[in-house]
């Protein structure tokens, strides 16, 4: 497993990233091996496929910020939120919060979501989904239980909630305005409020009519089990076996057939004026500003055809001139041996001596690359493409 290992940390942030995603969206059980299968093989493919860097921005450290506070926000006490509509999501600010659970009679369940729905400050919650159950499988559930009610009300799915109040039955009703007032069984939402209003001092205001155990289980609880359960390097090991047979996409280019050479523009026009937090002007509406110009290509890119051997020879070559020149140089290919995998891209690597990433779409349509072998480098100032033909 030579491809695995280079990969390393890297790898495993992302996989973990990915079980705890899948774990709150999966329809199944069995989608978590699929869904750490994909991310797995794509994270494998972003970092065999380097971008150039002078001309393609790389992934920011914010974008891994935003995905660790992600992760923080699923595993520590932030909501789960399952809404019953996408354009209805779950204010941020709740002081009443009512406590239920499908253990409960539907038309009793059904009259706590009606009533909720009429009062923007009240927010329904559950302490997970039916044993066994999907989150996909309780949305569906709820949204046919709150079938016509207009407006949507707000429904969450929120463990810690549960936990915090340390509510073990339900239907429970709870109202936090610097003081916890509650009430346990079937009452108005009107009557408790009037009740909190008559007496503010009493923080318990008893039972009214039956209560039911919790039906779900803690959710967190669930998705922590099931991360554990997990053999997430089996899981890594069988993602990096299964990707060049089922998830690597090669960009190919035909051979040329003449040799050829053109400029590539890296200009764009300024459509606004752009200026600096203390006003300083820094474009212009209507400048044209050469990127390659302010950052210049440091690098010579040898697009190439590794399952070709002339081609290989040609990178070879390459290799020296841009030695010989005191250039970098980098490898892109439009194909490899599938069959080989992993062993056939580390002996491709051995052989030239250097690392060797996918060709991307990107790319091509960036640099309109058009047929391969091709070199993309500066020459006086200009950014261009040369293509070869070897025959």
């Amino acid at each position: 497993m030579t491809g695995c290992r280079r990969f390393g940390s890297a790898a495993r942030l992302c996989a973990v990233l990915a079980l705890l995603a899948a774990m709150a969206r999966a329809e199944e059980p069995g989608d978590f091996a699929e869904i750490l299968e994909r991310t797995s093989a794509a994270q494998r493919e972003a970092l065999t496929q380097p971008a150039i860097p002078e001309l393609v921005p790389p992934l920011r450290d914010e974008d891994l910020d935003f995905a660790r506070r992600l992760l923080g926000d699923v595993t520590a006490s932030t909501r789960i939120t399952a809404p019953l509509s996408a354009d209805d999501p779950i204010a941020p600010t709740q002081r009443v919060f009512w406590f239920v659970s499908f253990s409960m009679p539907a038309p009793e369940l059904r009259a706590i979501l009606e009533e909720a729905a009429s009062h923007a400050d009240v927010r329904v919650v559950f302490q997970g989904v039916r044993p066994g159950g999907t989150i996909g499988a309780f949305a569906r559930e709820l949204r046919t239980l709150a079938g016509g009610i207009d407006p949507v009300p707000e429904v969450g799915i929120d463990p810690p909630l549960f936990r915090k109040y340390a509510v073990h039955a339900v239907p429970e009703i709870l109202l936090e305005d610097g003081t916890v007032h509650r009430a346990r069984g079937s009452i108005a939402l009107d009557d408790f409020e009037d009740r909190v209003a008559d007496a503010p001092q009493i923080t318990d205001l008893g039972r009214f009519g039956p209560t039911y155990d919790i039906l779900e289980p803690d959710l967190i609880t669930v998705m922590q089990a099931r991360l554990a359960a997990l053999d997430v390097e089996e899981l890594e090991h069988r993602a990096a076996e299964n990707y060049w047979t089922r998830t690597a996409q090669f960009v190919e280019l035909p051979n040329a057939g003449q040799d050829a050479e053109r400029a590539v523009s890296t200009s764009f026009e300024v459509t606004r004026d752009i200026s600096a937090p203390d006003g300083t002007s820094i474009a212009r509406a209507g400048e044209v500003i050469d990127l390659a110009r302010i950052v210049p290509l440091s690098k010579w890119y040898v697009v190439f055809d590794a399952t070709d051997a002339a081609q290989r020879a040609f990178a070879h070559e390459w290799i020296a001139r841009a030695d010989a020149a005191g250039c970098g140089v980098s490898l892109i290919t439009t194909r490899l041996d599938r069959a080989r995998g992993w062993d056939g891209l580390t002996e491709l690597q051995d052989e030239l001596g250097l690392p060797v990433s996918l060709l991307r779409e990107d790319l091509v349509d960036r640099f309109h690359l058009r047929a391969v072998p091709s070199i993309l480098r500066r020459d006086e100032g200009r950014l261009v493409v040369q293509e070869y033909a070897l025959d």
